[in-house]
C-alpha cells in the first residue's frame, strides 16, 4: 500500500471526478498542454495494448533492453502492493519523496478541474518521463486503447497488441473483434504493429484490417514472425532472421508466446537505431521478472505451509484461465486447492470452466477495498455460490485472507493456486512481507 502521505494525495486526485472510468482523451490532452506537452518530448515510445500478457511482455522487453545497457522508463497498472510500482524511472521504482512531489505538482497545474484518477496519474507519468533521461519508454494501456489516456503519444516508435479476449465488455464491446478495434486505436501510420497470436479469428481479421487501413507496418504472428518451443528453450523467426533462446524465466507455457512477442518488438526497436543484440534477447528472456504471473513462491506463505507448491496468478478472465490450464496440464497437476477472489463484473463462470477439472477444493476470499480499483471485490459468499453452480462442491467462503491461510494448514491437496485478480495477488504479496 502507498505511504500515508502518498495515500492522502492519491485520495485527493481520486475525488476530482465522480466516475472511476470515463473514457476519452480530452481531459488528458488539456492537462498535458498545461504541463508543456511532455508526451511530445520523450525518447522512443513502445506502446502496448491487449487483454492478456501485456505486463509479462513488457517485463521481457525491459529485461532485454536493460541487458543491452539501455535506460528504461516504464508505466504500468495496476500495482500489486505499492502505487509507486506504476512509475519506473530509468529502471528504478519512484521513491515516495519524488512521487509526492510529482503528484502535487500535477495536482497544482490541474487546479481542481474534473479529471479521472487514471488520467491525472497518467499525465504524471509523462511529466516524470520527460523530466528524466532514458533511452526508451514502455507504455501500457490501462483499458482498451483508442480512448485510453495513454494514447496521446502521436509518434510512437513501436506498437504491440497482445492476446485479445472478452473483458471490460461494457466499455470495449461484446466480441473479440469489437474489442480488437478498440485496442487497435494505439496503432500509428508507418510504425511497426506487432500482433501476438490471437485465439479468435475475428480479432485477427479486425487487427489486420486496421493495420492496412492505418498504413502501419504489419508484424503478424504466422505471417511475419513465428516461434517454436524446443527441448532447450524456444526459437523465434522473423523477417531479419532467427534467434534461439533458453526457456523463459517466467513460468507458464504462455510465457513462450510473450517472450517471442518481446523479441520481435525489440527487433523493431533495433531498426530505430537502438543497439540490441541477439545475446541481449537471450539473456533478457532468461532473467525477466514479473510478479504474480504463475509465480511459484517459496518464501513467506510457502514456509508457513510447508510441503505445498504455491502458485500466484493474477488471471481473471476465461482467456487467462485457459493459459493457467495449459501450465497445470504440463505440470500434471491434479486435485489442487484454489484460493480465489474476484472483482465484480468479471465472467466468473467463464474463468472457472478451463480449470474446473483440476480443482478439488476452493476457498473464496474477499479482496481488500482498494479506492483505485475499477470495481469492488465480489462477496465471498456469492463467489462460492457461483463455484457450486459450476459443479464444484468443496467450496468455502472465508472471512478474510488469514482465514483462508488458517484453513490451508489443514488442507491435504499438494498444490495451491491463488488466482482471480491482480488485487488478490497484491493482498497476498503484501501479507508475504509479514510472514
Amino acid at each position: 500500500m502507498p505511504s500515508n502521505k502518498v495515500q492522502a494525495v492519491l485520495k485527493r486526485l481520486q475525488d476530482l471526478h465522480p466516475e472511476t472510468i470515463d473514457m476519452g482523451l480530452g481531459r488528458t490532452f488539456d492537462l498535458l498542454e498545461k504541463l508543456g506537452n511532455p508526451q511530445d518530448t520523450l525518447p522512443p515510445v513502445l506502446h502496448i495494448a491487449g487483454t492478456n500478457g501485456k505486463g509479462s511482455t513488457l517485463s521481457f522487453i525491459q529485461a532485454i533492453l536493460e541487458d543491452a545497457g539501455l535506460r528504461v522508463h516504464r508505466y504500468t497498472s495496476p500495482e500489486l502492493v505499492r502505487f509507486n510500482e506504476r512509475y519506473i524511472i530509468a529502471g528504478t521504482e519512484i521513491s515516495d519523496t519524488n512521487l509526492i512531489k510529482l503528484l502535487e505538482e500535477v495536482e497544482r497545474v490541474n487546479n481542481g478541474n474534473p479529471i479521472t484518477f487514471f488520467e491525472i496519474t497518467t499525465a504524471c507519468a509523462f511529466k516524470a518521463f520527460a523530466d528524466n533521461d532514458a533511452d526508451v519508454v514502455l507504455l501500457e494501456t490501462g483499458l482498451g486503447g483508442r480512448l485510453d489516456s495513454t494514447n496521446v503519444v502521436m509518434n510512437t516508435a513501436v506498437n504491440v497488441i497482445t492476446s485479445i479476449s472478452k473483458d471490460h465488455e461494457a466499455f470495449l464491446g461484446d466480441t473479440p473483434a469489437k474489442i480488437a478495434l478498440e485496442k487497435a486505436g494505439i496503432l500509428r501510420p508507418m510504425t511497426s504493429a506487432i500482433v501476438a497470436p490471437q485465439q479468435d479469428d475475428g480479432a485477427t481479421f479486425a487487427l489486420h484490417t486496421c493495420i492496412n487501413r492505418i498504413g502501419a507496418f504489419p508484424q503478424m504472428h504466422r505471417v511475419n514472425w513465428d516461434y517454436t518451443i524446443t527441448q532447450n528453450g524456444f526459437s523465434v523467426s522473423y523477417n531479419g532472421g532467427t534467434i534461439a533462446c533458453p526457456h523463459p524465466n517466467l513460468v507458464g507455457m504462455h510465457q513462450y508466446e510473450n517472450a517471442s512477442v518481446a523479441i520481435v518488438a525489440c527487433q523493431a526497436l533495433r531498426s530505430k537505431g537502438l543497439k540490441i543484440s541477439k545475446e541481449n534477447c537471450q539473456n533478457g528472456v532468461a532473467k525477466a521478472v514479473h510478479r504474480g504471473r504463475f509465480e511459484h513462491i517459496k518464501t513467506g506463505l510457502a514456509k508457513n505451509l510447508a510441503g505445498k507448491d504455491i502458485y500466484l496468478d493474477g488471471g481473471h478472465n476465461p482467456s487467462a484461465s485457459a493459459a493457467i490450464k495449459t501450465s497445470l496440464e504440463k505440470m500434471g497437476a491434479k486435485n489442487l486447492t484454489l484460493v480465489c477472489g474476484m472483482l465484480e463484473g468479471k465472467d466468473t463462470a467463464g474463468f472457472i470452466a478451463p480449470i474446473k477439472s483440476y480443482i478439488k477444493t476452493v476457498l473464496c476470499v474477499p479482496i481488500k477495498d482498494n479506492p483505485f480499483s475499477t470495481a469492488p471485490g465480489q462477496n465471498p459468499i456469492g463467489l462460492a455460490e457461483t463455484f457450486k453452480q459450476c459443479g464444484i462442491d468443496d467450496v468455502t467462503a472465508c472471512t478474510d485472507l488469514q482465514d483462508a491461510i488458517d484453513k490451508l494448514k489443514n488442507d491435504e491437496n499438494p498444490i495451491i493456486l491463488c488466482a482471480g485478480s491482480l488485487h488478490l495477488i497484491g493482498d497476498i504479496l503484501a501479507l508475504e512481507d509479514t510472514l
